[in-house]
């Protein structure tokens, strides 16, 4: 049998697998990042999370049983675990700029050819021009 019914109950099928995948792949990006010591705060991941728990919801009140139930947690958990990484992951407060001749604040880098350095190479009395980016691209 084929026609409009058909096919919004096979659409009415992937709410919970497309929700849950929605909902949960995000969380994946967020924690590949901070494991391979990028710091990235992609505020455009919400806006798939959040809809991914939407449509797990909507799946498990279509069809209620353990299975949606427990996607449908999962979802959630995704999601509000990606709005907490979203929102509330913050970068120090800027301070303002350095003072001529004043020392830099303990860090570690790596410089245009990819080669590692930290605070105590460039502080051996050279004049050094550093150039800092507030993010990563």
């Amino acid at each position: 049998m084929t026609g409009p019914l058909v096919e919004t109950s096979m659409n009415q099928r992937l709410f919970t697998p497309v929700g849950l995948t929605l909902a949960v792949l995000p969380l994946a990006g967020y924690l590949t990042w901070t494991g391979t010591g990028h710091l990235a705060s992609a505020r455009h991941l919400p806006l798939l999370a959040v809809p991914g728990a939407t449509l797990a919801l909507m799946g498990f009140l279509r069809r209620r049983n353990l299975v949606r139930g427990l996607a449908l947690v999962l979802a959630l958990a995704g999601a509000v675990l990606t709005l907490v990484f979203a929102f509330g992951l913050r970068l120090r407060p800027y301070e303002g700029p350095m003072r001529i001749g004043e020392r830099p604040p303990a860090f570690a880098a790596r410089d245009a050819s990819g080669a590692s350095f930290d605070s105590s190479t460039v502080a051996d009395g050279q004049s050094r021009l550093l150039v800092f980016y507030r993010g990563w691209w």
